[in-house]
């Protein structure tokens, strides 16, 4: 699950690559997927690297993608 592609480290970075893809629909999931991983210590911690790519699309052309982007932020920024 989660903690599995977080460790093994082989889910983050091609997630990461999908943000800047020019279909909404692949960004929007790509985001989507960040943030569920940015849920863990551990994704937070690595994402906290790639959190101004994901910040750059609080201004995309796609509402959702923006909402996707806005909420993943606050995920990632989160401290306990």
């Amino acid at each position: 699950g989660k903690y599995t592609a977080i460790n093994e480290g082989k889910a983050i970075q091609p997630l990461v690559d999908l943000v800047d893809d020019p279909v909404s629909e692949v960004r929007l999931n790509a985001i989507k997927a960040l943030t569920c991983l940015s849920e863990a210590p551990e994704g937070r911690t690595v994402l906290l690297k790639h959190v101004e790519k994901i910040r750059a699309h609080e201004t995309d052309s796609i509402p959702a993608v923006v909402k996707a982007a806005a909420i993943a932020v606050k995920v990632i920024t989160w401290k306990p």
